[in-house]
């Protein structure tokens, strides 16, 4: 997914942080990016998407497993369940059907 395509990908997350930092008058509302390939990586926990720098978010190195990065956003959103929590999964496409 290496090039145009990743390229493409980290636009849809600009532009989805942007809608999510439009709708978060209250500031009740904080963002969680993991990247997830072969590993799961976080990127960032618990911040507030108007602050989040895009630069943040490199290319991996495909292998992309479902899993992980579901177990992941659980956990996560257990340990913030007095705010709103916003997950978005965005993909390359092919793996396996998660299970948690």
């Amino acid at each position: 997914m290496q090039g145009n395509p990743w390229d493409q990908l980290v636009k849809a997350i600009k532009e989805s942080i942007s809608a999510i930092s439009s709708i978060n008058k209250l500031k009740n509302q904080y963002l969680s990016i993991f990247k997830f390939n072969s590993t799961t990586t976080p990127v960032c926990e618990f911040e507030d998407p108007g602050s989040f720098n895009i630069a943040r978010i490199v290319f991996g190195n495909g292998g992309t497993k479902f899993t992980p990065a579901f177990k992941l956003g659980r956990y996560i959103i257990k340990r913030h369940l007095n705010v709103d929590n916003i997950f978005v999964l965005i993909s390359d496409g092919a793996a396996e059907y998660p299970t948690l």
